[in-house]
């Protein structure tokens, strides 16, 4: 486990209407912060080349460990998996044959159909993808944010 750093939570609720004709315009909005620590997982794969089935494998079996976890202890821990890919398009469920540039019988690299939105994307070496999954567990829900920079 490793601490990645602090996160702040921001709640804004409106002043009431009795307030609002005696006040500034600046002081429209009262705003409570709350701030917490919180731990993320970190699982670097980023030297390595993964599958992307694999890969795909593991996100699936994080979010059930996850919400089972949520369900019995009430919490868990957040989640960033930072990995690389041999060269793979993935089609989104957006995605239809005319999106790609090649003939779909002769690809130049692996393709895969996903269940997440989206068109075609490439994916390959020296691209490093993030994956970072927050979970809420007052709703039992995880967010899941895709980045990726390059090496």
């Amino acid at each position: 486990m490793i601490l990645l750093g602090e996160c702040c939570f921001i709640f804004t609720q409106p002043r009431p209407r009795s307030l609002r004709h005696h006040s500034n315009s600046h002081s429209r909005t009262r705003i409570k912060t709350l701030q917490c620590l919180r731990s993320c997982e970190l699982i670097d794969f980023h030297q390595q080349l993964i599958p992307y089935e694999v890969a795909w494998s593991l996100q699936k079996d994080i979010v059930k460990q996850k919400k089972s976890q949520i369900q019995n202890e009430g919490d868990c821990n957040d989640t960033l998996i930072v990995l690389q890919h041999p060269s793979v398009f993935t089609l989104g469920t957006a995605s239809s044959n005319d999106n790609l540039n090649f003939d779909i019988k002769n690809p130049p690299f692996h393709i895969h159909r996903t269940e997440r939105g989206g068109e075609v994307t490439y994916h390959g070496p020296g691209q490093v993808n993030f994956f970072v999954f927050i979970f809420v567990s007052s709703i039992c829900c995880c967010f899941i944010f895709f980045l990726f920079g390059i090496l």
